[in-house]
């Protein structure tokens, strides 16, 4: 495996979505410039997964949206996929100034923006591991991301996942990405 994660364990209960969600918010409280910046959804959905996995594809996406896009709000959505209820979309879209083209469809690809040269091109101050391990949890749960975004235009990622897999899948690739550019 590339990264330990326990969100692999065999922790596979049924949890509130909402209430991890919550959750999550107080895990980064002290991290949110403006405590009022994330907007949560007010419904819940049952999920029968792992809640330490959804908890951490979470703070990474808001992590993502603080550290990179430099978001002054975050709006979190959930809800059953509209075609299939076997799938709940989380969405966590952003203000922040958005990711360059040429930058998007690299993402999720482990230790790419690790290199001091992308760094100073892209302003990038993390490794490169956050949306990999997002990828590496959402397999587990027969997910995808899709991620949008444009330079000055935001950042909107769609998490998909199965919300009553009996157990994780033992999927050793990592669950697809898929990039939009926002113009």
């Amino acid at each position: 495996a590339f990264v330990v994660d326990d969100s692999r364990e065999p922790q596979w209960t049924e949890f509130d979505s909402r209430e991890e969600i919550n959750k999550c918010l107080e895990m980064i409280a002290s991290t949110l410039p403006n405590p009022g910046m994330v907007s949560v959804p007010e419904n819940s959905v049952d999920i029968l997964g792992n809640p330490h996995g959804f908890r951490r594809v979470l703070m990474n996406l808001i992590s993502n949206s603080l550290r990179h896009g430099r978001a002054e709000s975050i709006k979190i959505t959930l809800d059953l996929h509209a075609a299939d209820h076997d799938f709940v979309v989380l969405e966590v879209v952003d203000d922040g100034q958005g990711i360059a083209p040429d930058l998007l469809k690299h993402l999720g690809e482990p230790l790419f923006l690790s290199n001091a040269t992308h760094r100073q091109q892209f302003f990038v101050n993390g490794t490169g591991l956050g949306l990999f391990i997002c990828r590496r949890i959402l397999s587990a749960f027969d997910g995808r991301l899709i991620v949008a975004s444009g330079q000055g235009k935001g950042t909107h990622v769609k998490v998909f996942l199965r919300r009553n897999l009996s157990a994780a899948l033992a999927i050793p690739d990592l669950s697809p990405i898929d990039f939009e550019v926002i113009r």
